[in-house]
C-alpha cells in the first residue's frame, strides 16, 4: 500500500486548489489547521467508496442490527464493531464499549488481566 496515494503538488492555498498525483487538478481541504496539512479533496470520497466496496453490502444486510449493545447488555446508540486487521464485523456496541475494547488494543489477554484486577480488588474491597 502506497502510504502517499493523494500527495500534493502545485498548491495553492488561496484559490484552495492543488495538483494531485492520483488524482489531478483538484479541490483542497484542510485536515488540521494548526499544521497546515491539506489534503486533496477528491481523496475523502475515494476512501470512502473503498469501505463500502470492501464491505460490499450494508451493514444491517450482514448482521442485523439489534437494540442492546452487546457487552454492556444496555440500550445506547450502537456502533460497528470491527477487527482493524482483518476489517471483518465483529458486532454493535455502543461507544464505551467499543472504545474500552481499544484501549485494551483488542487483545484478550490484557481484558482477562482486568477481570482478575478487578475481581481481586472487589474481594479486597469488602474486607475494608
Amino acid at each position: 500500500m502506497v502510504k502517499h496515494k493523494h500527495r500534493l503538488t502545485k498548491l495553492n492555498i488561496e484559490a484552495k486548489t492543488a495538483v494531485c498525483e492520483s488524482c489531478g487538478p483538484t479541490g483542497i481541504r484542510i485536515r488540521d489547521s494548526r499544521l497546515k496539512n491539506w489534503r486533496c479533496g477528491k481523496g475523502d470520497t475515494a476512501r470512502k467508496r473503498g469501505k463500502n466496496k470492501r464491505y460490499n453490502k450494508k451493514r444491517e444486510e450482514i448482521r442485523p442490527k439489534p437494540t442492546l449493545c452487546e457487552i454492556c447488555l444496555l440500550e445506547k446508540p450502537l456502533c460497528w464493531d470491527h477487527d482493524h486487521r482483518t476489517g471483518k464485523h465483529r458486532g454493535w456496541l455502543c461507544q464505551n464499549c467499543n472504545t474500552a475494547l481499544g484501549h485494551f488494543y483488542d487483545d484478550p489477554n490484557n481484558l482477562s488481566r482486568a477481570i482478575t484486577y478487578l475481581m481481586n480488588n472487589r474481594m479486597n474491597s469488602k474486607d475494608l
